[in-house]
């Protein structure tokens, strides 16, 4: 319901997608598996809370969103799961992702988007899910300076530049510069856009914005 407010005309994602839950998995995991109309699954067993829940299908779901706005390109690790962070956050308005997800009431989330910001290139690390709090963090500092509704929209149109690297952290600039284009509203980013001040910030502070874009 979100993206089709945002975008009515994104018709790739009008139809069910295959979904299991209770799946035995000793990795405290849920995943989207691409190909095909994709798949979704969702795991419980001890010592795992079930994984089907609220913040967990919002980030999986939009696993399959990037999929289907990238199309047969396969996006990176990193930059993947901070999108699909970000699109939860945005979901939920709200920075926490995975609340509990260790099965104690009230236990710290498995991530934070409002943590202290994580950087480029000092932050990224092997693990795809540590990296995209770098990206996903950067959009919920958007959301906090520009608003709710404009970093949902940007944030979902700037996919549809497709942006991509091998390297994550410049994966990420990419999608900083085509935040700008979805932003601009008179056909030229180089003279500013309406959100350009807080969107430049936001990125800047993870180290993704244009002290990258310019080396």
């Amino acid at each position: 319901d979100l993206a089709k407010s945002l975008d009515p005309s994104f018709t790739a994602i009008d139809r069910p997608i295959p979904t299991h839950v209770n799946g035995s998995d000793e990795s405290c995991n849920a995943f989207f598996i691409p190909g095909g109309t994709g798949l979704l699954s969702f795991f419980h067993s001890n010592p795992c809370v079930n994984s089907a829940y609220s913040t967990v299908v919002y980030h999986e779901y939009a696993h399959y969103l990037v999929w289907k706005a990238f199309g047969t390109v396969s996006p990176m690790p990193g930059y993947n799961e901070g999108v699909a962070d970000a699109y939860s956050a945005l979901l939920s308005d709200q920075p926490h992702i995975g609340d509990a997800f260790n099965g104690i009431q009230g236990a710290a989330p498995i991530r934070d988007l409002s943590a202290p910001p994580l950087r480029y290139p000092d932050d990224l690390l092997l693990e795809p899910h540590r990296s995209g709090l770098i990206i996903g963090g950067a959009f919920w500092d958007l959301r906090q300076s520009a608003g709710l509704t404009v970093a949902a929209q940007v944030s979902h149109f700037a996919k549809y530049g497709r942006p991509d690297d091998l390297d994550d952290g410049v994966a990420m600039n990419e999608y900083f510069v085509e935040t700008l284009v979805a932003d601009e509203d008179h056909g030229n980013i180089n003279n500013g856009t309406p959100h350009f001040n807080q969107i430049l910030a936001a990125f800047n502070a993870h180290g993704i914005g244009t002290g990258l874009f310019m080396h």
